[in-house]
Parts: C-alpha cells; structure tokens; sequence
C-alpha cells in the first residue's frame, strides 16, 4: 500500500510530501523510492536551466541549488532533501531521465541503475534522491522529502535544519487549524449542500489561498498584485479579516499616479509594474473603500496618509508602459486618493454618456473595443454610479461639499444614459464600439448580451426596477442551462 500526504509548513517556506509504505505481502519486500523534481529558479526553465549550479549539503544530504545570474533573486537557494539518508543522488536530469526517457518513464528507475552523485553543473539540472527500502511483512515506512528556499545559502539551511524536526503529521494539523478557523468565521446553512460547501469553505479558501497568498492560478502564475484583483479578493471575505482588506487599499492606493490612474498591477519585489489605459481600475479604489467602510462600521481609514507614484505618461498611441516608478513626496488622505481617481473616472466620458471603455473594463478581453478612445461601457457605467452614490454621502460628510456636488450632477447624467444609450429594448447593452457599434444588443449575429450589464444594474441599485427585472429574465432566458 502506497499513500502520499503533501502540505506545507504554516511559517517556513517549506512543502512536505510524505509516502508512507506498507508491506500488505507475505513475505519481505524490497524497493527503491525517488524523490525528484526540476529547478527552474526563474519563469521559464529553458531559459535558467544552463545557469543553475548545484551542489550537496554534506551534513542533511539535501541537493541545494541556486541560479547566480538571476536579476532579482541570484542570492537565493533552495533545497530537496529526504527524511532519510539516502543511498544515491544526482543533479543531472540528463542523467536521470536518460537519452530517449521522460518524466514517466525514466531510465534510472527503469533499469534500476545506481546514481552517480554527480552535483557540477551541465546545463541540465535536477534534483534526485535514491532511497533502498525493505519492508517486512505487514511492516509500514514512512519517507518525507521537503523542498524549500531561503533568499541565502546561510537562510536555506536553517529553514532545511528547521524543517527536518517538524513532523508532517503536526505540519498537517496546524494548516487544518489555520484554515478551520479562517473559514469557521461565516456559515451558512442551506438545503443545497453543494452551496454551503461553496460559501462556508473552498471560495474563502481559494480567494485566500489563491489569490491573496499565492497570487497565481493555472493560466497567469506572476505572483504579482492587480489593482482591481486583489482588491475583489479581500472584499470576498471582509467578514472574516477585515485587516487584510484594510491592508490591501492602502496597498493599492500607494500604486497610484497623481493624475488619477494607476499600475495595474505591479511586483511586490521592486515595485514595478504597468501603466495601462484600462478603465475600471480608477474605480475600483472608491468602491472598495466605501464598502470597507459599510461593513466595518468605521471611518478612520479615510483619513490614513499615502504617497503618490511617479512615473512616465503613455503617449499618444501607446497602450500600456512596464517600469518601476519612483515614490513622489506628495503626500495625501485615503479620500482624496479615492476623490482623484473617481474625478478621473468623470472625465472619461464619451459622447453617449457614458464611461469609455478604452483599454478594457472588468474583462480585460474586452482590451480593443474602445482602443481608440471613443468605445463606451455600459458595465462600467453601473459600477461608477454605485460608487459614486456612496462616495456622495461621505464627501457630504467631510464637509467636501463641492465633490458631491459634482458627483451628484454627473451621477444624474450617468444614469440617464444608461437608460437611453444603454438600454436594448429588453436588457441592457454591454457597451459600445470605436465606431458607434452596439456590443450586446438583439440584432447583433453573436455577443448578444452579457450577464454583467444586467445583474450590475441590479447589484449598482441604480437600474430601472422593471427594467432590471426585464434583464434578469432575459439572462436566465438567454445564458442559463
């Protein structure tokens, strides 16, 4: 009987795989267990894979390596080691894989050969451990091989010295807790069991462990921060760690230029990022402040100070711009950052009145609707004016009377064009082309409506009420299975 238990470590950057054996067979058994995997140390193992140098640690056994002419991390090492000492290594794919094998069959295990040892570089690194097992019968063995990384070669064995005296067992454990009690916080309980499931544990499970810890998924694997991203993410769970949403607005409000635009997203290293023209993230900040504010009950955050970034213009023609700004020393409230952003927001208007669509909304997909600068966003238009609604009240409050003047008046105008130009006849349109074209209306012969114009004319508050009702028929008519 085989069994793999993987987990990692609550604090140390550390993942466990643990294979515990057992010999169900009358008589002994003996066998050999690999451990391997392939460094990449970098975002694309072909292009690291010639400058990986790899060497052993004489004391634990473990296979440490390190890329050297990486820009921002050549200091960094990392490290494969097993529970046991084991009876062979390399750190040689090469030599692993053989000529004409592969990751499912490799030669090594296939002909049962001894590994070399070989640790110098030959522009095809790896990591294997070899261990010979022989289990009695109705005995059970438990072998661990950890992985891990420190940003030094000093790090990266204390962290292995560390990791070797924890049990997978109690590593287990302690990730059940952390997780039983971030989710234990809100429960629902419903006649649909799939539903509680969803709400009570995986989607506050991935929003944390996906997007917020990781920031990374099957199809986009940077580790970097979205502006309108992770501000989504924390909002998701607001009831369950409020500081963690509070901590990801100043984070996002510390990304933005003076002029009102923002990166859309950046590294958290170095702090570079992109400059683009997509148009909701201006948005975004006010909407997650003020809802911050509503669940919270609190205010204070209003008042938090936070510098600008500063940092080349797209020019006429130019879409998005990747570099690391530079902090400016102008300095100013939470508010004004939120007030700065949504005058922005005003000022990208198109001629039907509605918001422009320019580089793409809340789909980025959408990146060549509006490229021109004429294109125009229905969806867009439902979320400024439930922004700015909000937004309203606490200028009214600050006493910035003549904001909320301002927003009053635009938000009037805002509606009556998504009441005009947005409407279809019966649902509302998803926006507008360059050239004045519909996207998401009846006659058109594909994209004839999208969900998001319709449930945000009802989740905004500000759509029609009959109307809205209207669009949501036509949705469940139209896009439900």
């Amino acid at each position: 009987l085989l069994e793999v238990t993987q987990t990692v470590h609550r604090t140390l950057p550390v993942k466990a795989i643990s294979l515990k054996l057992r010999n169900d067979a009358a008589g002994d058994r003996s066998l050999k267990v690999y451990g391997y995997l392939e460094w990449v140390l970098g975002n694309n193992r072909s292009k690291t894979a010639p400058f990986v140098l790899t060497k052993r640690d004489d004391e634990t056994g473990a296979l440490l390596a390190t890329n050297p002419y990486s820009i921002d991390y050549s200091g960094r090492t990392s490290f494969f080691v097993a529970s046991e000492t084991a009876n062979g290594f390399t750190a040689s794919r090469r030599e692993f894989l053989g000529r004409s094998g592969s990751i499912y069959a490799p030669n090594a295990v296939l002909s049962g050969s001894a590994l070399s040892g070989a640790t110098e570089a030959d522009g095809d690194p790896c990591a294997a451990l070899a261990i010979d097992v022989t289990l009695k019968a109705g005995e059970t063995r438990e072998i661990t091989f950890l992985v891990g990384d420190g940003d030094t070669d000093e790090q990266a064995r204390d962290i292995l010295a560390q990791a070797l005296k924890a049990s997978v067992e109690t590593m287990l454990d302690e990730a059940k807790a952390y997780w039983a009690e971030f989710t234990g916080v809100l429960t629902v309980d419903t006649p649909d069991m799939a539903f509680n499931a969803m709400v009570n544990a995986w989607l506050p499970y991935q929003s944390l462990g996906c997007r917020i810890l990781a920031r990374t998924a099957f199809y986009q694997a940077s580790g970097a921060f979205g502006f309108r991203d992770q501000l989504q993410d924390t909002l998701a769970f607001l009831v369950h760690r409020p500081e963690l949403a509070r901590a990801q607005i100043l984070n996002a409000a510390a990304r933005q230029f003076p002029e009102g635009d923002v990166l859309h997203w950046w590294l958290p290293g170095n702090g570079a990022g992109v400059r683009t023209l997509i148009s909701d993230d201006v948005v975004w900040l006010g909407h997650a402040v003020q809802y911050y504010c509503k669940v919270t009950g609190t205010k204070d955050i209003l008042d938090e100070q936070i510098a600008f970034i500063e940092g080349p213009a797209l020019t006429e023609g130019q879409h998005d711009n990747f570099f690391q700004p530079t902090v400016s020393e102008r300095r100013t409230s939470l508010y004004e950052h939120c007030a700065v952003a949504l005058d922005l927001a005003i000022r990208r208007t198109g001629e039907n009145g509605l918001p422009l669509i320019l580089g793409g909304d809340w789909n980025d997909g959408m990146n060549r609707v509006g490229i021109e600068g004429r294109g125009t966003s229905v969806w867009l238009g439902w979320f400024l004016a439930a922004t700015l609604r909000s937004f309203i009240g606490i200028a009214r409050e600050r006493g910035e009377n003549a904001h909320a003047e301002a927003w009053e008046k635009h938000l009037a105008s805002l509606k009556a064009a998504l009441e005009s130009a947005g409407w279809d006849g019966s649902y509302y349109r998803r926006g507008y082309y360059d050239d004045g074209t519909p996207l998401g209306t009846a006659g058109a012969g594909e994209c004839r409506i999208d969900s998001i114009a319709q449930s945000w004319s009802v989740l905004s508050a500000e759509g029609d009420r009959e109307r809205s009702r209207q669009a949501m028929d036509a949705v469940l008519s139209e896009l439900a299975d």
